[in-house]
């Protein structure tokens, strides 16, 4: 017995819909394959096939990332800054 298909009606920007169109139709893609795509993935993947940070995930990573500073420079000017950027060194 075939699956029943249901539609799907989401509200979108148009520059958003137009952009994306245009990569799927460079990947052979209807935007209903790149839908049921996308869908298939979540449910493989149970949840989203892509990284997302909430802004306290960003910071967080920034503070990781950034903890061992031993090694980074400071400037009290955009001068210094720039003499520094454009030094030999």
């Amino acid at each position: 017995m075939k699956a029943k298909k249901v539609r799907i009606s989401v509200r979108i920007d148009p520059e958003t819909k137009k952009g994306a169109e245009r990569v799927f139709k460079k990947l052979g893609l209807s935007t209903s394959q790149a839908i049921t795509l996308f869908y298939q993935q979540v449910v493989t993947q149970h949840g989203l096939p892509f990284l997302t940070l909430t802004p306290d995930d960003f910071i967080t990573e920034i503070r990781e990332d950034g903890e061992d500073q031993s090694d980074m420079k400071t400037f009290d000017t955009i001068e210094e800054l720039l003499e520094d950027l454009n030094s030999d060194d």
